[in-house]
């Protein structure tokens, strides 16, 4: 109980003093907590915070033995969602992550059959959320495959990923990776594949974002997307202008990919026409000059009977509040910390307006 008073310096003489703590569960959720960031770091929407808690938990984790694999996977997962966020694909991580025994449909039944493999295999499912604040891994292999179709591009054969990885699924992903980019002679490739598999590949449709398409946007910023684009003849591109204020006051909650867009006519639509053929996958870059103000905007990619929709979101709102005897005193400001001295707030069905500080006043007593 001790543990959960000390600082991480004094957990550190601690582990020092007697190292087989680390074989307990509870020092090391203690530990772990320690780790994460203040809370004045915005570390979510910050990448090289986030790479630097990352980098303080795999630290951490890659001394714990193996009956921590499903903490360890936890942190090399994310890591990796990271990184491929920005554009990376570090190699050893990523056969790093292969050496950690799961429970996974593509595992090689050989590697997971090790005597220490089998008795302390990853859980994905595990939830470290309370101590690391990431979420649960899941299913992984949409992951692994996005990985493996990276490297598979320049590499001559799938020998580096077989001790860990079933050789049917590698043969599967290492024709598709070949085929979609138009590399060598298609006849090889295509033997690899049986007519089925082939032929859904021949049919299938995508129209899959970039992972490092920019998340954050501010206010001035411009606006691309980059799109892979398989199959699809004829895209049509829409781009919606969501009003906020009335959108917000009657939903209560954020702008999602889900929103109805039914009824509504385009801000702007464009119709494109492609010449690759049906295997063919490309990456489509997409500029927007028109959404030069900040706002909520939705983009809908719609081709081939399938549709994908972004939602961009052009700066950000963020408030300062203290309390005072007046009541709760709120200061807008933008996502570049500049103060918003016209900002209003919505709150409880009522809208309240600034001072002449440029402070909003929300008082105690509803009736003022």
């Amino acid at each position: 109980g001790i543990h959960k008073l000390l600082l991480l310096p004094q957990l550190d003489e601690c582990l020092k003093l007697k190292p087989d703590l680390l074989n307990q569960s509870e020092f090391v959720n203690v530990y772990l907590s320690r780790l994460q960031p203040d809370a004045d770091t915005d570390w979510r929407n910050d990448v090289d915070a986030q790479r630097a808690y990352l980098d303080r938990l795999w630290a951490f984790a890659r001394q714990l033995a193996p009956v921590h694999n499903s903490l360890k996977a936890h942190v090399v997962y994310h890591r990796l969602v990271l990184d491929r966020s920005q554009g990376l694909f570090d190699k050893e991580r990523f056969l790093t992550y292969l050496q950690l025994p799961r429970q996974v449909g593509y595992i090689r039944p050989e590697f997971l059959d090790q005597a220490e493999n089998r008795r302390f295999a990853a859980n994905l499912g595990a939830d470290y959320a309370s101590v690391t604040l990431l979420p649960p891994v899941g299913d992984d292999e949409p992951l692994v495959r996005s990985y493996l179709q990276h490297f598979l591009v320049d590499e001559p054969d799938y020998k580096a990923y077989e001790p860990f990885i079933l050789d049917t699924y590698l043969k599967r992903q290492f024709a598709e990776t070949k085929i979609v980019n138009g590399l060598g002679e298609s006849e090889q490739w295509y033997s690899l594949l049986p007519p089925a598999e082939y032929q859904a590949l021949k049919d299938r449709v995508d129209l899959d974002f970039a992972f490092n398409n920019q998340r954050l946007f501010a206010a001035e910023a411009p606006v691309s997307l980059d799109l892979y684009v398989k199959n699809v003849g004829t895209l049509i591109v829409k781009v919606f202008e969501v009003n906020t204020r009335n959108y917000y006051r009657a939903n209560l909650r954020e702008v999602n990919t889900d929103i109805n867009l039914d009824g509504l006519v385009a801000n702007q639509e464009t119709t494109l026409t492609y010449p690759e053929p049906p295997l063919r996958r490309v990456r489509r870059h997409f500029e927007f000059p028109e959404l030069n103000k900040a706002g909520v905007y939705v983009i809908d990619f719609i081709g081939s009977g399938k549709s994908s929709r972004a939602v961009v979101r052009k700066g950000r709102l963020r408030h300062l509040v203290r309390t005072t005897v007046a009541g709760h005193v709120f200061t807008v400001l933008d996502e570049q910390n500049r103060k918003l001295p016209a900002a209003t707030l919505w709150f409880a069905g009522r809208e309240y307006t600034p001072n002449d500080k440029g402070q909003i006043v929300v008082s105690f007593s509803a009736a003022a």
